[in-house]
């Protein structure tokens, strides 16, 4: 089992960039069952909302450019099609993010133990971790 920091210096290292702020990096990698009556801001879920945002506006505006003949409706469903659960989890286990992710013990039980469908604690994870106020 990692201990934080070491979960803080893999994802430094799996995203290639070193954080002035780690306590904001631990906040994007924390599930919010491991800060249950803790302060909203120590798990993920506000950065997640900020990454959901910043996703969507960075594949809209990328499919806008490449694509100047689709109309709304069709650049809409290449969009949603994009930022799907599926996709954003596929990028989240290719690039290891199931290993920096800090999850409180009914959590790691479930994930480990009853087999669930883990893709939405990637997703969720991957959103909040690009909606990091550092990458702006």
């Amino acid at each position: 089992m990692s201990t934080v920091n070491e979960k803080l210096h893999l994802a430094q290292q799996i995203l290639g960039y070193q954080f002035m702020d780690t306590q904001l990096l631990r906040s994007a990698i924390t599930h919010p069952s491991a800060v249950k009556n803790k302060p909203v801001t120590a798990g993920y879920e506000r950065l997640e909302f900020l990454g959901d945002s910043v996703v969507g506006f960075l594949v809209a505006d990328e499919i806008y450019r490449k694509f100047p003949d689709i109309d709304e409706g069709g650049l809409t469903r290449l969009k949603v099609s994009i930022i799907s659960g599926e996709t954003l989890s596929k990028v989240a286990h290719e690039r290891g993010f199931e290993d920096i992710i800090i999850m409180g013990l009914s959590e790691k039980l479930a994930v480990e133990f009853i087999d669930i469908d883990d893709n939405a604690l990637f997703v969720h994870n991957n959103e909040s971790v690009i909606g990091h106020p550092e990458h702006f």
